[in-house]
């Protein structure tokens, strides 16, 4: 009888793998083998501004933090804020995009640290001229905003483009930062940038409608369909499923 038993058991085992033994005792199942369904989760940010930013975080947000201060804060350094209080996260982020504004990328900064790759350009000497003209005055929001939107305009469209010497020189900076604060299996910097186009309000922020319905030539779109997001900073999490 033991013996009898002994082999019903071994051909269970045979016919039935044990998670799924198991399951019909009240266990849980076994995965399918072609599952593709993501069992992991890693949480990070996605859009991050720095002091690169030129235009908003920087002149407008009065942003003075590098970059290296954004990539030790996500780690779980403990980082100073702005009003002096240390500050770390509870747990630290397993990725980070730092997504400045590629408009004028690291201008403000050059400006500011008198930086010799920029004023070695003619755009850069003429945008350190209009500077230290700004700098005179007083420091108000006001002052801040126009100096931007004049230097936005000096760069920008229909404007001197930037030489792109400089503008290689602070791509080659942020990717080389990515690469010494991405720590394999543990941390993953990325390098980003984030693009805004320019034109009619509908372009400004354009949804995946927009391009589509320029791609295929249709102009009369339904106004329930919106053409235009609203641009957001968030927290999102990336899903990975081991092949």
């Amino acid at each position: 009888m033991r013996l009898a038993t002994r082999l019903s058991a071994a051909v269970a085992l045979l016919l039935f793998p044990p998670a799924v033994v198991s399951a019909q005792t009240g266990g849980s199942y076994s995965s399918p083998v072609d599952r593709s369904t993501p069992t992991r989760v890693y949480w990070g940010d996605t859009h991050v501004h720095t002091s690169l930013s030129s235009s908003d975080a920087n002149l407008s947000g009065l942003n003075t933090d590098k970059p290296e201060i954004a990539y030790r804060f996500a780690r779980g350094e403990t980082v100073a804020a702005r009003n002096g209080m240390p500050v770390r996260l509870r747990r630290p982020l397993d990725f980070l995009v730092i997504a400045d504004h590629a408009e004028g990328l690291g201008v403000s900064v050059s400006l500011q640290s008198a930086d010799p790759a920029l004023l070695e350009t003619s755009m850069g000497r003429k945008l350190d001229e209009a500077f230290r003209k700004f700098s005179a005055k007083e420091p108000t929001y006001a002052n801040r905003r126009a100096f931007s939107g004049e230097s936005s305009a000096m760069w920008g469209e229909g404007g001197e483009p930037l030489d792109e010497g400089y503008r290689r020189t602070v791509w080659h900076r942020v990717v080389e930062l990515a690469d010494v604060y991405n720590d394999p299996g543990t941390f993953t910097a990325l390098a980003g940038y984030e693009w805004t186009s320019r034109g009619t309000p509908a372009q400004a922020d354009p949804r995946w409608t927009a391009f589509d319905a320029k791609f295929y030539g249709i102009e009369n779109i339904p106004e329930e369909v919106r053409m235009v997001s609203q641009e957001r900073v968030y927290t999102s999490p990336i899903w990975y499923s081991p092949r």
